[in-house]
């Protein structure tokens, strides 16, 4: 599949994106690639997560790389703009994340 964004976006902040590659996309994944990144930097864990996910997730963020911190900043700038199946498919170039155990699949 070729992915390309037609001008670049700054979608995270700090980050801007802009894909012309061939790549395999974990789609099944996305959904826990997505829910990773958006609990790694989350401290308060009466959100119903257990502890150590919420630890799995933070040390899979820490081990991205900048490029792959970046995606999945971009991931969670989507979901906060309630875009969440853009979320995902931007969460699916993703490394893969632990999983979640309150997700389904």
């Amino acid at each position: 599949m070729i992915l390309k964004t037609e001008t670049p976006t700054d979608l995270a902040g700090d980050c801007v994106l802009c894909f012309d590659i061939a790549m395999d996309l974990d789609i099944d994944g996305a959904a826990h690639k997505l829910q990773a990144a958006l609990v790694h930097g989350w401290h308060d864990l009466d959100r119903g997560f257990p502890a150590s996910y919420v630890e799995a997730c933070q040390r899979w963020f820490a081990a991205l790389s900048d490029g792959d911190r970046c995606i999945a900043d971009a991931a969670v700038a989507a979901f906060e703009r309630y875009d969440e199946t853009e979320a995902e498919k931007i969460a699916a170039r993703l490394p893969t994340a632990p999983r979640c155990p309150l997700l389904v699949g």
